[in-house]
């Protein structure tokens, strides 16, 4: 397997992993609210501490897509590296995985949710393997 390929796919699949785990064991599912401007929660997440200290509604989603700023032009200035793939990688998991939760079409902790989120990682992988081979 072209080794392009492989940081693709593990970044892509390590970063569903990791931050399904972490959003089901660290975050405060029944707190999360927002009272006078402030959230209140008891998440131990990345997100929960970027919310406290912004005030804004961040989430992984955006942590993503902010990484996906960088990474994609990069990529385009630069070329396919293994370090950039891995990056894109990491930013396209973390879109991918909150996408159908953040426009309202289920709860991100639901079974049918983290089902969707899987296929679409798979989807985007199979993607990625066709357009990375050439």
């Amino acid at each position: 397997m072209n080794e392009i390929i492989f940081w693709f796919l593990v970044s892509l699949f390590a970063t569903l992993i990791v931050t399904r785990i972490c959003a089901h064991k660290l975050h405060d599912r029944n707190g999360y609210r927002k009272e006078n401007g402030d959230f209140i929660e008891s998440s131990k997440t990345l997100t929960a501490y970027l919310r406290k200290r912004t005030r804004k509604d961040l989430h992984h989603i955006h942590i993503g897509f902010g990484i996906l700023l960088v990474a994609v032009p990069w990529i385009i200035h630069s070329g396919i590296g293994r370090m950039n793939i891995f990056f894109l990688g990491i930013g396209l998991s973390l879109v991918i995985d909150q996408l159908l939760p953040f426009f309202k079409f289920g709860n991100y902790f639901s079974k049918k949710m983290l089902r969707a989120s899987i296929i679409l990682h798979l989807l985007i992988a199979i993607l990625g393997i066709i357009i990375l081979r050439y």
